[in-house]
C-alpha cells in the first residue's frame, strides 16, 4: 500500500474527541433566613448548624464552643441613654459579588448626588 494511502488509513481509524463535559452546577448555598423586627434592643440568633460567638480580636469562643439553642444578644446601654433606631432594606439578591457590588454603588452615587443637590438649594 502506498504511505499516501496507509497515513490517511490511519487518520480515519481515530475517534472524534469527546465534547466537552458540562459545567458542574454551583456549589448549594447555606440556606439564609432574615427576620425583622422593631425592638431595638434584643435580637435573638439561630441557625440549622449551631453558632460559634467568638471573640472579636482573638477568633476564640467566647463562654462555650457551640450553642445549638438559640442566642438572644441584649443592648446593654447606660442608664437614660435610649437605644437609636436604625432601618435597612434589603433590596435583591445576586449571584455575583460584582452584581451587588455594582448596585451598592449605584446606590451610593445617588444618595451622594440627592445630599449635593440638598446642599445646593439651603
Amino acid at each position: 500500500m502506498p504511505a499516501a494511502t496507509t497515513a490517511a488509513a490511519g487518520t480515519a481509524a481515530k475517534p472524534a474527541p469527546a465534547p466537552p463535559a458540562a459545567p458542574s452546577p454551583p456549589p448549594a448555598q447555606p440556606e439564609v433566613k432574615i427576620g425583622l423586627t422593631t425592638e431595638p434592643t434584643e435580637v435573638k440568633l439561630f441557625a440549622g448548624g449551631g453558632l460559634l460567638i467568638l471573640h472579636p480580636g482573638k477568633q476564640v469562643p467566647l463562654w462555650k464552643a457551640r450553642f445549638d439553642e438559640s442566642v438572644v444578644v441584649v443592648l446593654d446601654l447606660p442608664k437614660g441613654v435610649a437605644p437609636r433606631t436604625i432601618y435597612r432594606l434589603q433590596v435583591g439578591s445576586f449571584p455575583t459579588q460584582a452584581e451587588a457590588d455594582a448596585l451598592k454603588a449605584g446606590y451610593h452615587a445617588s444618595k451622594e448626588g440627592a445630599a449635593k443637590e440638598g446642599s445646593a438649594k439651603k
